[in-house]
């Protein structure tokens, strides 16, 4: 072997040697990394924001807020209150479903009687696809997916500062994508000093690299194993995993019993982590969804969240004048 082989080999040898350490420890940092410390949060308790009233609806109020934060950016989210205010402070329910919201998806939750609701709106792009396009926009949504616990904190921090919310009963509701933000969110809350009486997981799993491998979007079978273990480390502050464990309160998780959305194993794990006292209620048929085939398993999933959550005294049972606005949000 000649010496210009030998000095060409060594040098490829050494560069991958790099390239293998570099990996190596980004992904050790990655690892072990403080979750908590990892997720953008505001230090302050008071966001600058605008409060715009939509509309006056089957004795609702709806508003629409929006704040902006130096460290999560641009937070939004739907209010859903009595219209007159019947009490001085009312119970509060906060809302993440699995898909950008307007006003119409707060008439998904039904009746919500004398208790006001929080919807909260994703900060993604709503022109987000699967793809090439997805590609080049990777590190600003990563940043974007880090801030969503944050967001919701930030939420939480707003609705402790109107004087018609009742600060001891506030309830996180997590269907489907929001059941995998939810525990980061809660654990932000806590940690802040101001813990969640109540959760309700629904259809959710862990950790999110299975259920995004999962994912009918993702098509090409080959790409699934090679996103799984990136998607793990990378977004390991959300992962629920990491935080259930850490969680106080009372906890309701719901799941279906032929869900293919959600693997089976990651719906169990995602239920064997979350603490004690838990409640756990499995639905026949698939994962939940706004299309007409699937209304009916999502009200009843709806239903049971609200009738836990009215036996627990986290929030007011509707009252029987209120049964007439059924679809009001």
């Amino acid at each position: 072997m000649t010496v210009a082989r030998r000095t060409q080999r060594t040098i490829a040898l050494g560069s991958l040697l790099a390239v293998v350490l570099t990996v190596g420890t980004v992904a050790g940092w990655l690892r072990f990394r403080d979750p908590v410390g990892a997720l953008p949060q505001e230090v302050s308790d008071g966001l600058p924001g605008v409060e715009e009233v939509v509309e006056h609806r089957w004795g609702r109020l709806l508003t629409r807020v929006t704040l902006e934060g130096r460290a999560v950016g641009t937070v939004r989210f739907f209010v859903s209150r009595p219209d007159p205010m019947r009490t001085q402070r009312i119970p509060l329910m906060v809302v993440v479903a699995g898909r950008r919201t307007g006003t119409e998806e707060l008439s998904l939750l039904g009746d919500v009687g004398p208790n006001a609701v929080v919807w909260f709106e994703w900060p993604f792009p709503p022109d987000l696809r699967w793809g090439r396009e997805l590609a080049w926009r990777i590190p600003d949504l990563y940043r974007t997916a880090l801030s969503v616990p944050g967001q919701l904190d930030a939420a939480l921090r707003w609705a402790s500062q109107q004087g018609w919310v009742d600060r001891k009963r506030v309830s996180l509701l997590g269907y489907s994508l929001g059941a995998l933000v939810i525990p980061a969110a809660q654990r932000l809350s806590q940690e802040r000093g101001h813990p969640i009486g109540w959760t309700v997981l629904a259809y959710g799993g862990a950790p999110i690299g299975a259920v995004l491998d999962a994912n009918p979007r993702v098509r090409a079978s080959w790409v699934r194993p090679l996103i799984r273990v990136p998607v793990d480390l990378l977004l390991r502050p959300v992962e629920p995993s990491v935080h259930l464990p850490e969680l106080r309160g009372r906890f309701l998780l719901l799941g279906g019993k032929g869900d293919t959305s959600i693997p089976f194993a990651a719906a169990e794990r995602m239920r064997r982590l979350t603490p004690h006292p838990r409640t756990i209620l499995l639905f026949e048929g698939e994962h939940i969804g706004i299309a007409a085939a699937k209304r009916h398993l999502l009200e009843s999933v709806v239903a049971a969240s609200k009738s836990w959550l009215v036996d627990q005294g986290a929030i007011e049972p509707s009252e029987p004048s209120d049964a007439s606005r059924s679809s009001a949000p």
